[in-house]
């Protein structure tokens, strides 16, 4: 029987390819649609831009925004991890006071068990 990290792994390697299949599948249509649009764009007039831009810089501009807005939520969940640290710890504490009290009442001051299951203590010899 395989184990879970095993079927983890066999499922991420079916979803990777069938990714990376669907990726190839989109990169084909883009390119059949680009050159039709190269097609059909020359023989419109020039459009206005001074210096158009390559379609690798429009990527590497959206890579560079994406990766600024990454760092930036990595940021934000850190803080906000770090702010509810906290609540994360009360309980803790609340079980720990909960043992504490426990183990108080069960051991008196004179060092005898009370409470449920505890045996009665059985007198000492007279002085």
């Amino acid at each position: 029987m395989p184990t879970a990290v095993e079927t983890t792994t066999t499922i991420q390697d079916q979803l990777f390819q069938s990714i990376q299949t669907g990726q190839r599948a989109v990169v084909e249509s883009v390119r059949q649609w680009s050159e039709t649009v190269e097609l059909i764009a020359s023989r419109l007039p020039e459009l206005a831009f001074s210096e158009p831009m390559k379609p690798s810089q429009v990527f590497e501009a959206g890579i560079g925004f994406t990766e600024r807005l990454v760092s930036a939520q990595r940021d934000f969940t850190s803080q906000l991890l770090e702010a509810a640290l906290p609540a994360t710890r009360a309980p803790q504490a609340a079980t720990q006071n909960t043992a504490t009290q426990n183990t108080a009442r069960q051991q008196p001051a004179g060092g005898s068990p009370t409470g449920p299951g505890a045996q009665p203590s059985k007198p000492g010899p007279a002085k």
